[in-house]
């Protein structure tokens, strides 16, 4: 089963999926943010040795700090957020499979700053997930054994 993207543009998703009210308080953001993209996450291929209830927790923790932070550092907050992340499931892959987490940055700065923005909620939670999906997709994994097989990106 591959990366699941309507796991962050349906509903509970990201948040503002399906229309939905945006959470009122920065921990209820970081508490969604991370369930949808440990739900995102967890079909992920090559496969998860457990669930990323870990990598869950830390990404929430990680959000937390970076929704109360001034509103320019947010971006770059976000980016570091998401790579220890990556990073944590990445881990999650071994022993079978040596990970690379996605390389780069998904871009957070870019979605925030370019216009036109986003007319809708609907289409502005398709384009975050759009960079999150793209950049998760470029991690990479291989399985260990005798004599590896070339590595496969994550999907």
């Amino acid at each position: 089963m591959p990366l699941n993207l309507a796991a962050l543009t349906t509903v509970p998703g990201l948040p503002g999926a399906g229309e939905r009210a945006y959470p009122h308080t920065i921990d209820d953001a970081a508490r969604a943010w991370a369930s949808a993209l440990a739900l995102y996450a967890a079909p992920v291929f090559p496969p998860l040795r457990e669930p990323p209830v870990a990598a869950q927790d830390a990404l929430y923790g990680a959000l937390k700090v970076a929704f109360a932070l001034p509103v320019d550092l947010v971006p770059e907050a976000l980016e570091s957020a998401l790579r220890g992340f990556a990073v944590a499931l990445a881990a999650l892959m071994a022993p079978a499979y040596a990970a690379l987490p996605p390389a780069g940055q998904v871009g957070f700065r870019r979605l925030f700053t370019t216009r036109p923005f986003a007319s809708t909620r609907v289409d502005a939670v398709g384009e975050v997930a759009g960079a999150i999906d793209l950049w998760m997709r470029t991690g990479t994994a291989q399985l260990v054994a005798p004599v590896p097989p070339p590595p496969v990106p994550w999907s």
